[in-house]
């Protein structure tokens, strides 16, 4: 997976009214942290951050912040903040990463076949939509698929039956059903 380059600015100003003049110029302020690292305060486009949100990959997908046209630093979104009203983007966090350390993201399930308690009569109910895992930033899948197709009247599939690749580790410590067919 390749990075998505997005260009930002620092930013010297911080607090409530320098936040105010930034976007009153078209940008959001943010802020990039992790990996032991100060935390750099920057300024950056919402329309690139909403692209990126609205993506396939969403929050997951691997950033390179090309910070005053120079530096790239490999990040993540890790959380973005909306205004209630206007729904547009006011803030935004993003999480340093580095290529050889593993990273906790939510996935989405994909539910794939038609459940055969489904054909006699039943209803199929996901009980959860996305899954933690745990890999390198490049295994991040852009969904995991889980098929249906055997699921009777009455049964579940855990989230330890979830047919995951090696290298992803499900970050749970009970198991819990993820997709159920009622009767």
């Amino acid at each position: 997976m390749e990075a998505h380059d997005i260009p930002v600015e620092t930013r010297s100003a911080t607090g409530k009214e320098a936040a105010h003049k930034i976007r009153a110029s078209g940008r959001i302020p943010a802020v990039v942290y992790g990996l032991g690292q100060e935390p750099l305060s920057i300024a950056c486009s919402p329309s690139d951050v909403r692209t990126v949100v609205r993506s396939e990959r969403g929050r997951n997908t691997i950033l390179g912040l090309k910070v005053d046209g120079d530096d790239v630093v490999l990040a993540m979104i890790k959380d973005v903040q909306v205004h209630p009203l206007s729904q547009q983007i006011i803030h935004c966090d993003f999480i340093r990463i580095d290529f050889a350390s593993p990273v906790v993201v939510d996935v989405p399930l994909k539910f794939t076949g038609k459940a055969a308690g489904v054909t006699a009569g039943g209803i199929l109910q996901p009980l959860r939509r996305k899954v933690r895992i745990r890999c390198l930033p490049r295994g991040i899948p852009a969904a995991l698929h889980v098929d249906v197709t055997n699921l009777e009247l009455g049964e579940s599939i855990s989230v330890k039956d979830l047919d995951v690749p090696e290298d992803i580790k499900l970050v749970y410590k009970t198991p819990f059903s993820v997709v159920t067919v009622l009767k």
